[in-house]
C-alpha cells in the first residue's frame, strides 16, 4: 500500500470514528433526557421493578381514601397484564392485590355478601362493558357491580365481565363464549357508550371498529419505514409527553380536520349498530333463558352537568380537543333522542344520571370514582328490581 493511500485511508478511519462517536454521543444525550424528563421515573421502575401510582388519584374524588397510592399503583400494574384471546382479542390477567384482583378467567373481582342459609340459588346476572364497568377509578368493593351487588343482597349472584377498552362487539362476542361454555345466567347487562363512541366517531373513527385494535396488537399493513420507526419511537418517549403538556400536537389538529367532517355519518351508524346488537342480543334470550337490559352511560362531555364547583373537572374539559368534544356531544344527545323511552325493551339511556350529583365524581371524560359508581349502580338496580 502507498503512503498516499496509507493516508487516505487513516482520514477516513479517522473521520468515521468521529462520526461514530458523536452520533454515539447523541444517542447518549437523547437516551438520557428522556429519563431526564421522566423526572427518572422510569430509571427508579427499572431499577428497582416499582409500578408507577396512577396520577388521577391526586384529584379531589380521592380526598379522604388513605390508601388512595396504594389504589393507583394496583390499578396501573393492572391495566397492562393482558393477554391475547381469539374472538374478543384480549382479557386481562390474574392479579392479586388489596384493591384489585382478577382471577384466572380474566374477571375482576366482585365483593360478595355473606350467602343466606335460605336454600334458594340467586339469580346469577352478567354485566358486560369496557373499563368503566370493569372499574377504572375503584377499588374492587367500590366497582358497578359490586355496588349493584351490595344494593341486591344474596338473592343475586352479581359478576364483572367488563375488560378495559372493550368495545359492544367485544362484549358480545365474549358473552356468546360464556354461553357456548355451557354457562347460563338468568340476567345480562350490557353497559356502553363511551368506547364506542370515541372509536367509532371520533378516533380512528371506524363505526364498529374495535379501540385502537392496531396500536394494541402493532399490526401493520407493511414494514415501517425509518421514519415512521423513529417517530414510533418519539410517540413512546418523555420527549412526547412534554410536549402534550405545553402544546397542542399538530397530529391531533391535522386529525381534528380530517375527523370532523365525518362525525355526523360516524354517529349515525355507530347507534344503528348498537341497535343491531340489542336486537342480536334479544334474539339469543328465549334460547339460553336470560333478560337482557342496556344501560348508555353518561360523560363529562355531555355538557349537561353543572361543574361550577368542581375546577378538576373543567380542567378535563378545557384540555380536550374541541372536536374529540363536539363529537361525543353530539352523540350524547343523539342517544338520547334513539333510546329513550325503550324501557319495554329494556334499553335505559342514564345519561343524566351524574348530571344534579354535587360531589366530585370525574377523574376524566368517562371515568368515576366510588361514589358515581354507586349512583350508576342505584339507577341499575331500580330498573331490576321495577320488572
Amino acid at each position: 500500500m502507498t503512503r498516499q493511500k496509507e493516508n487516505r485511508f487513516s482520514k477516513l478511519a479517522s473521520t468515521l470514528g468521529i462520526l461514530t462517536s458523536n452520533i454515539g454521543t447523541v444517542v447518549v444525550f437523547l437516551i438520557l433526557g428522556h429519563f431526564l424528563l421522566g423526572g427518572f421515573s422510569d430509571v427508579k421502575q427499572w431499577l428497582t421493578g416499582e409500578t408507577h401510582y396512577d396520577p388521577r388519584v391526586e384529584l379531589p374524588v380521592y380526598d379522604g381514601f388513605k390508601d388512595k397510592y396504594q389504589y393507583g399503583k394496583e390499578f396501573s400494574k393492572a391495566q397492562s397484564l393482558r393477554e391475547f384471546r381469539p374472538h374478543y382479542l384480549w382479557r386481562s390477567l390474574p392479579v392479586s392485590g388489596k384493591f384489585v384482583n382478577v382471577d384466572e378467567n380474566g374477571l375482576r373481582r366482585t365483593v360478595k355478601p355473606i350467602k343466606s342459609k335460605s336454600g334458594q340459588p340467586p339469580k346469577k346476572i352478567y354485566m358486560l362493558g369496557g373499563s368503566t364497568m370493569w372499574g377504572e377509578g375503584s377499588p374492587d368493593v367500590d366497582t358497578i357491580p359490586s355496588q349493584l351487588q351490595a344494593i341486591l343482597g344474596d338473592e343475586y349472584d352479581v359478576y364483572n365481565l367488563g375488560e378495559i377498552g372493550y368495545m359492544s362487539t367485544q362484549e358480545y362476542n365474549y358473552l356468546l363464549e360464556r354461553l357456548t361454555l355451557g354457562e347460563r345466567p338468568d340476567i345480562v347487562i350490557f353497559y356502553d357508550g363511551a368506547n364506542d363512541g370515541y372509536t367509532s366517531v371520533y378516533s380512528p373513527g371506524e363505526p364498529r371498529g374495535i379501540h385502537h385494535i392496531e396500536e394494541l396488537l402493532d399490526i401493520r399493513v407493511k414494514s415501517p419505514s425509518m421514519t415512521e420507526s423513529l417517530l414510533d419511537a418519539f410517540k413512546k418517549s418523555n420527549y412526547q409527553k412534554v410536549l402534550k403538556r405545553f402544546l397542542n400536537p399538530p397530529e391531533t389538529k391535522i386529525w381534528d380536520q380530517k375527523i370532523e367532517p365525518k362525525i355526523e355519518t360516524n354517529i349515525v351508524l355507530t347507534l344503528d349498530y348498537y341497535d343491531e346488537l340489542i336486537r342480536q342480543v334479544h334474539a339469543l334470550e328465549p334460547v339460553y333463558g336470560f333478560d337482557t337490559y342496556f344501560f348508555w352511560q353518561p360523560i363529562l362531555f355531555s355538557g349537561t352537568r353543572s361543574i361550577d364547583n368542581f375546577p378538576h373537572e373543567q380542567a378535563i374539559i378545557n384540555e380536550a380537543s374541541p372536536v374529540w368534544i363536539k363529537s361525543q356531544k353530539q352523540l350524547f344527545h343523539s342517544a338520547k333522542q334513539r333510546f329513550s323511552g325503550r324501557e319495554d325493551e329494556h334499553v335505559y339511556f342514564l345519561g343524566h344520571t351524574l348530571d344534579n350529583v354535587n360531589k366530585p365524581i370525574y377523574i376524566d371524560w368517562c371515568h368515576v370514582g366510588p361514589q358515581g359508581n354507586q349512583v350508576i349502580a342505584e339507577a341499575i338496580a331500580q330498573r331490576i328490581l321495577s320488572d
